[in-house]
This record gives structure tokens, sequence and C-alpha cells, in this order.
């Protein structure tokens, strides 16, 4: 079994070779865009609301985000939920 994490749609014509040759693939931190595919993930906003709201209650008053390239879905939604906060 491979476990992947894509970072591009090209990269599925690669996952179907791999199924084509009955080796089992799931997908890391992906939304599988087909039926037949399995993934796993993370859900980055509840993750980020969590870790601000444990800095809060910790008492910190200032908290800050470092992260990129914004061209990644992950580092774009990792910054809207600490601001909720």
């Amino acid at each position: 079994m491979y476990s992947l994490t894509p970072v591009s749609d090209r990269d599925l014509t690669r996952i179907d070779t791999l199924k084509e040759r009955g080796i089992s693939v799931v997908l890391v931190d992906r939304v599988a865009a087909r039926a037949n595919q399995c993934a796993v993930a993370v859900d980055d906003v509840a993750g980020g609301r969590m870790g601000a709201e444990h800095l809060v209650r910790s008492g910190h008053q200032r908290v800050g985000f470092v992260g990129g390239p914004f061209k990644m879905a992950r580092s774009r939604t990792g910054t809207t939920a600490p601001c909720s906060v």
C-alpha cells in the first residue's frame, strides 16, 4: 500500500496507474476527487481555532501566524480560524 500526498491534479493519473497495478493508495491531506479513492485529512480551520483558543486561555493577547506559500489551500485556511477567536 502507498500513502501519497499529491501536489497537483497531474498526480491523479499516476494514482490511477498504481491502482491499475493492484496497489492500494491512500491520499494524505487531500480530498478524494473520485468515489473510488481513499483519503485522510486534517481539519486546518478547527486545528487553528483550537490552538488560538488555547493561547488566549493561557493569557496571551497577541498571537501571530507564520505560514505559506499561500497558493496552497492549507496555508490560506490556517489563517482564518485564529482571527475568529
